[in-house]
C-alpha cells in the first residue's frame, strides 16, 4: 500500500471523542483505518501495570471519557491533557505507519476553533512527544472546508451574515442528528447542507490535503486549486 512518495505527511483530526488520520497518496486522500477496521479511533487511553492502550470502547455509561489515571505502588498518578494527547497522537502515527509501511514524521493536526494559543502550543508539544513534527495546527472548521474545496466558511467565526454564506459544511458525528440538520437549515435559510464526505472523516481529510501541500507530496496536483481557495481561510486558522 505504500506509494512512491518520500516522507509521507499525514493529517490528524485529534478529536475530544474520536480521532482520525488520513494521508494524500496516489492522487487522492486515504482515510486510514485502525487495526479494528475503523476509520476513527476513540481518543481514550487505558493503563495496566505495565502497558497503556488507546482504547476502542472505554466510556462511562454517560458517554463521557474516563479520567486517565494509573495506580502504581499504591499511589495514583493523574495525567495532564497534553500527556494523553501525545499518547493518542502516537497511536495515530502508528496506525499511519502500519498502513504506509514507512516511518511518518510530519503531520498537520486539527484543534477546535475555540482553542487558545496555549492550548494550540500544548497540542504541538504533544505531537513532538509522540515523535511528530507538527507542520501546522489548523482549526477543525477550516480543515472541513478544505475537504470540500470551498472558498468560504459557514458560521460566526468568519463574522459573516448568514445571507452571505454560500455553502454549509457538516463535520463530526452530531451533524448526523436530523434535528441538528433541521436547525442548521433554518439558520441558513433552507440552504442545502454539504454532506458528501463522511462527517467523521471530513476534518482529517482536509488536514491530509494541507499536509500534502506543505510537504510537497501532492506532486503539483493540488497546488493551483489549493492556493486559490486557501487564502480566505487562513484568517480562521
Amino acid at each position: 500500500m505504500a506509494g512512491e512518495e518520500k516522507g509521507h505527511a499525514i493529517g490528524i483530526d485529534l478529536g475530544t471523542t474520536y480521532s482520525c488520520v488520513a494521508v494524500w497518496q496516489n492522487g487522492h486522500v486515504e482515510i486510514i483505518v485502525n487495526d479494528q477496521g475503523n476509520g476513527t479511533t476513540p481518543s481514550l487511553v487505558a493503563f495496566t501495570n505495565t502497558q497503556r492502550f488507546v482504547m476502542q470502547h472505554l466510556t462511562r455509561s454517560s458517554g463521557t471519557p474516563v479520567t486517565p489515571s494509573l495506580m502504581r505502588r499504591g499511589k495514583e498518578k493523574q495525567f495532564a491533557a497534553e500527556e494523553v494527547s501525545s499518547m493518542v497522537l502516537g497511536k495515530m502515527r502508528e496506525i499511519a505507519e502500519s498502513f504506509l509501511v514507512s516511518t511518518v514524521k510530519n503531520a498537520v493536526v486539527t484543534v477546535p476553533a475555540y482553542f487558545s494559543d496555549s492550548q494550540r502550543q500544548a497540542t504541538k508539544n504533544a505531537g513532538a512527544t509522540a515523535g511528530l513534527n507538527v507542520m501546522r495546527i489548523i482549526n477543525e472548521p477550516t480543515a472541513a472546508s478544505i475537504a470540500y474545496g470551498l472558498d468560504k466558511k459557514a458560521g460566526w467565526d468568519a463574522n459573516m451574515d448568514v445571507t452571505s454564506v454560500h455553502d454549509v459544511v457538516l463535520s463530526g458525528g452530531s451533524s448526523r442528528i436530523p434535528k441538528v440538520q433541521e436547525l442548521l437549515q433554518n439558520i441558513f435559510k433552507r440552504k442545502e447542507l454539504c454532506k458528501s464526505i463522511n462527517p467523521d472523516e471530513a476534518v482529517a481529510y482536509g488536514a491530509a490535503v494541507e499536509a500534502a501541500v506543505l510537504s510537497g507530496n501532492e506532486n503539483g496536483k493540488l497546488q493551483e486549486t489549493f492556493r486559490s481557495w486557501m487564502s480566505p481561510l487562513y484568517h480562521l486558522v
